[in-house]
């Protein structure tokens, strides 16, 4: 019971201040590592806001690059996740408003 206390403790101090320090950048890496490792709701990326995936994934690469730089792997580990997610979602988007032809055509005619 005791981890959980902690973790949610950790929680509450990375949410209350920016990602400006090694402990508030691994709090939130090993909270959002172990949502996205716990299956038993479902996977928490699919919870998750397109925004938050975004936010998330953005706060991961300052903390990875700017404040905890000899950790990037793991941070990029878990934004690349985030990733994954969103990409599979805009796939789904183009497919289900039929634009997924309509973005093939046009990326073949060289519009980028």
């Amino acid at each position: 019971m005791r981890p959980i206390i902690i973790l949610f403790t950790a929680l509450l101090m990375a949410q209350s201040q920016p990602a400006s320090t090694k402990d508030v950048c691994r709090a939130k890496r090993d909270l959002w590592m172990a949502e996205h490792m716990d299956q038993t709701n479902g996977p928490m990326d699919t919870k998750l806001s397109a925004v938050e995936l975004s936010s998330r994934m953005d706060e991961l690469s300052r903390c990875g690059t700017d404040v905890d730089t000899g950790n990037l792997h793991s941070y990029s580990m878990l934004s690349e996740n985030y990733e994954s997610t969103l990409m599979i979602r805009y796939s789904r988007f183009l497919e289900r408003h039929h634009l997924m032809k309509r973005f093939q055509a046009e990326d073949a005619a060289g519009q980028r």
